[in-house]
């Protein structure tokens, strides 16, 4: 857009406003997203799901965190000391039991029992309509390095989106590749919201960077062509914000 000739017409009028605020507007989408891997990601406390004690409806609701529990869980699960040197009940492994123990004196002795991954899955001490990626898809133990994955690849998709972006706004226009940035960003929410697995997950955070990053880069570049002026600090400023917000 020529400048000289915006100033001429109007520095700030009614056209320059709508598009101004319509472009503040965008910088809200996908920005929960954006910063909600904290909750995404939520690991809660956990223990290996144990069927003898689990499967039972009567023991299901027994609480690892509660001391009056502490007697039933030691017979299925060790303690481990973490790496702040705090005592818990392990998350990773269980004893090996192929009959249900009971507290008499001649139940097997825990001590003497072998020690198996957690191969029934996890129990999290969690409320039943809190769910994350972690719970979801048991990222934990041996798969808890697919965690810090997804921060890394939603940074990857920034580096890409951010190069992309400007080429795909020079190459076709401001306004095309804001309106395809938006499109696909959209899309990107909504196949996280759906994924099904971890790879898809992944292939959503992901193309979610390169859209996000897009949006921000065109949009921001089109709210200052638009503005002139010393308007253009004070509308830079809002941007941040709305995209902070």
């Amino acid at each position: 857009m020529n400048t000289e000739a915006l100033q001429k017409i109007s520095k700030f009028g009614l056209y320059q406003k709508r598009i101004a605020f319509i472009l503040l507007l965008a910088a809200l989408v996908g920005t929960p997203l954006l910063f909600g891997s904290v909750f995404i990601m939520y690991l809660p406390s956990h223990r290996c799901y144990v069927p003898q004690l689990d499967d039972n409806a009567t023991d299901s609701n027994v609480d690892f965190e509660r001391v009056d529990d502490e007697a039933t869980l030691s017979l299925y699960l060790p303690i481990e000391i973490s790496s702040d040197g705090v005592k818990r009940w392990s998350e990773c492994y269980r004893y090996n039991y192929t009959s249900q123990p009971s507290f008499n004196s001649s139940s097997p002795k825990a001590a003497n029992q072998s020690l198996v991954y957690c191969d029934k899955g996890w129990k999290y001490n969690k409320p039943d309509a809190v769910t994350s990626a972690t719970t979801e898809f048991n990222l934990v133990c041996d798969q808890s390095l697919v965690r810090p994955l997804f921060p890394a690849l939603q940074m990857s998709g920034f580096m890409v989106g951010s190069l992309l972006g400007g080429i795909l706004s020079d190459r076709y226009g401001r306004r095309k590749a804001m309106l395809f940035s938006m499109t696909s960003l959209a899309a990107s929410i909504l196949w996280v919201g759906l994924a099904q697995s971890v790879l898809a997950l992944q292939i959503g955070i992901f193309v979610f960077g390169i859209s996000i990053i897009m949006r921000a880069v065109t949009s921001f570049v089109l709210l200052n062509e638009v503005v002139c002026g010393d308007r253009r600090r004070t509308f830079g400023i809002l941007f941040s914000v709305f995209c902070a917000v």
